[in-house]
């Protein structure tokens, strides 16, 4: 018997204590609830038969017809996935008795079980999670609303309220689980990683608003309901085109910007100034001595490292600047509208922040260390002060920072002129 179906041989029991703890009480958190919400609700009537079972028709189409653009959309990501799922478990919460809302739950998620290749007691959390928001959602929804399942349907302000709060909670209650299990897991602990990146939060919500719509054609006119599944379709292939796009432009150990996709946002932006007649900064910017990390380290824990001080330029930078990792340990950043004055302290402002980096590692070949003693040359330069192309800016830019590890490393040097340095 293989270790999929073998819990006693799950990856589970090699994980920290704390995630072996979590992953069992949610589990049980998740079946209790499940029952006991059930049971205690009246038995379903033929009407909710009939829902349930054009719903889980509805459903099992949308999944068997997005299988392909699932898988892709599974091996492209690096992140916590959101499954569109949400779209039926939440009309399911909406309108159909407690119990049937469990058999749906667990369906479909027993459907993309086959598709997900990811650890057995990661799969179960992810289902616990996705039972446990269903539940509270629904009880806030009959103490909001004192009624039963497509209660909330009247049309009254008072019952659109209570199923947009319904909404807001089953988002939260994901939202919060999942943020425990990744900080209990261990490793970078960067806000986009335990929080989500705002596109993945976005879509998850998106699911629940059509999740709504759902809900109100399956409580109306459960027929319509089919009309559901084609929108489906397209919001899975639109998120699956985006997910590739990014991965293009997109360097796989840092999550910013790989050398190609920084120099197409950077020509957009150099186009942009020169019609506006704006400036902008460059930063090149490169680690010193990275090759001693990977040497003592080992390559796994430089990849550590390397996220972090990712984490740093995007923290250390605005929304808008273009960051990007240039290859190796050098990276770079483009600032819009900075003179030379507030490129020269953005500059500054990034060194100092790689100097007081302490990157715990789980990977070192040493086992678990803080690795700290981190330091960066950068070389800064401005357009249109500097030169007035991107490649000569870069020049400049590359000049001032062979000056800054020529002169001692972990320093600024910026570009004055017409020549690398000041």
């Amino acid at each position: 018997m293989s270790a999929r179906w073998s819990p006693h041989r799950w990856t589970l029991w090699s994980q920290r204590p704390g995630v072996i703890a979590y992953s069992l009480v949610v589990d049980a958190a998740a079946v209790v609830s499940a029952v006991l919400v059930s049971f205690a609700a009246p038995l379903p009537d033929g009407g909710q038969w009939a829902r349930f079972g054009v719903l889980l028709g509805c459903a099992i189409v949308h999944l068997r017809a997005s299988r392909g653009v699932e898988r892709l959309r599974r091996d492209q990501s690096s992140v916590p996935h959101v499954d569109l799922n949400s779209i039926w478990i939440v009309a399911a919460l909406l309108v159909l008795h407690p119990a049937l809302t469990m058999v749906l739950i667990c369906v479909l998620r027993l459907d993309r079980w086959f598709l997900a290749r990811r650890p057995p007691y990661r799969y179960l959390l992810s289902t616990a999670t996705h039972v446990l928001s269903a539940v509270l959602a629904m009880l806030v929804l009959h103490r909001m609303t004192g009624t039963g399942p497509a209660g909330g349907w009247d049309g009254s302000a008072e019952a659109v309220g209570a199923v947009m709060v319904a909404g807001a909670v089953y988002f939260a209650v994901q939202f919060v689980l999942i943020a425990g299990a990744i900080l209990l897991a261990g490793g970078e602990r960067t806000w986009p990683r335990v929080l989500g990146s705002a596109d993945a939060n976005a879509l998850e919500a998106a699911t629940i608003c059509l999740g709504f719509f759902a809900g109100l054609a399956l409580a109306r006119t459960p027929l319509l309901l089919a009309a559901m599944v084609p929108a489906a379709l397209v919001v899975h292939r639109t998120v699956l085109v985006r997910q590739l796009r990014h991965a293009v432009d997109q360097d796989s150990k840092t999550g910013l910007l790989n050398a190609g996709g920084w120099r197409r946002r950077a020509d957009r932006e150099l186009a942009r100034a020169v019609r506006h007649g704006q400036q902008f900064g460059l930063l090149v910017m490169d680690l010193d001595h990275f090759k001693r990390v990977n040497d003592t380290h080992g390559h796994l824990a430089g990849d550590e490292v390397l996220r972090a001080v990712a984490g740093v330029l995007t923290a250390e930078t605005r929304e808008y600047d273009v960051v990007g990792r240039f290859g190796g340990e050098e990276f770079l950043v483009l600032l819009p509208n900075s003179d030379a004055a507030a490129t020269a302290a953005a500059a500054e402002r990034v060194r100092a922040a790689v100097a007081a980096l302490a990157v715990p590692s789980t990977q070192s070949v040493r086992g678990t260390v803080v690795i700290d003693g981190l330091s960066a040359s950068v070389g800064a330069a401005a357009y249109p002060e500097n030169a007035a192309d991107l490649d000569t800016l870069l020049g400049r830019a590359d000049s001032a920072l062979l000056m800054a590890k020529e002169c001692g490393r972990d320093q600024v040097r910026v570009a004055r002129g017409r020549s690398p340095i000041g």
